[in-house]
């Protein structure tokens, strides 16, 4: 009898749990996500970046009020402003507000994903990069975001993926100094230094051709040479 009263008693304290949860996730939809960051700006600038904050979001409150769809660009001000001032929930929601007026923008879903990332809400995170590489795949930096992302987060589940996204970008824009330095670092982690060293030379011929620094250069140069002698241990 005392079994089954303490048994029916845990399932209650269940049931309780996961309704308060499931309540707390619908009034707080960002529990266990990062909502802040640090604000690095002086005194100035942050007085400078709040003034404008509320002139962008007064005039996109009155445009709706009025029944007139806002000036777009307001959104991307105002949540750059909130972003540089530590408030990431606000600038994802802007941008979020922005996209139910205008959803096929790469620069604006890129933007998005790195908010994302920043609230550790690495999933959605992923579908906003995405979103902005298959609007513009001709843009490397939607490659870099999502591969970074990958790399920092999914490292070894993402692995094939990785190599995907790189060899498409080649497909589609040709070879850069990031991709074929990226592929170099993909096959060291993939234990195959000598395919390393290969795409290594390649950026290295590129960053010559277009006359980068010389530390650029000789940063190439030692790459190539530390995994030659990983090659040979």
């Amino acid at each position: 009898m005392k079994l089954a009263t303490l048994t029916f008693t845990l399932a209650i304290l269940v049931i309780i749990v996961v309704a308060v949860y499931g309540i707390d996730k619908k009034t707080n939809p960002y529990r266990g996500l990062v909502t802040s960051i640090e604000v690095q700006s002086d005194e100035e600038t942050v007085n400078l970046l709040q003034t404008e904050l509320a002139t962008w979001l007064a005039a996109i409150n009155a445009s709706e009020s009025v029944g007139e769809k806002p000036d777009l660009n307001l959104f991307g001000l105002a949540a750059t402003n909130a972003y540089y001032l530590g408030d990431l929930v606000q600038a994802r929601e802007l941008y979020e507000k922005y996209f139910e007026y205008h959803s096929i923008n790469p620069v604006a879903w890129n933007n998005y994903g790195n908010i994302l990332k920043k609230m550790e809400d690495y999933e959605t995170a992923e579908a906003a990069y995405l979103k902005a590489l298959e609007l513009d795949p001709q843009f490397e930096e939607y490659y870099r975001d999502v591969i970074d992302l990958y790399q920092d987060v999914w490292p070894e589940e993402k692995n094939d993926r990785i190599f995907e996204l790189l060899e498409a970008n080649v497909e589609i824009n040709g070879q850069s100094q990031w991709n074929m330095v990226s592929l170099a670092k993909w096959y060291i982690r993939n234990n195959d230094c000598e395919r390393a060293v290969d795409y290594y030379k390649i950026a290295l011929a590129i960053s010559m051709n277009a006359t980068e620094s010389q530390d650029i250069i000789d940063n190439l140069k030692a790459d190539i040479e530390s995994t030659k002698t990983a090659c040979t241990e």
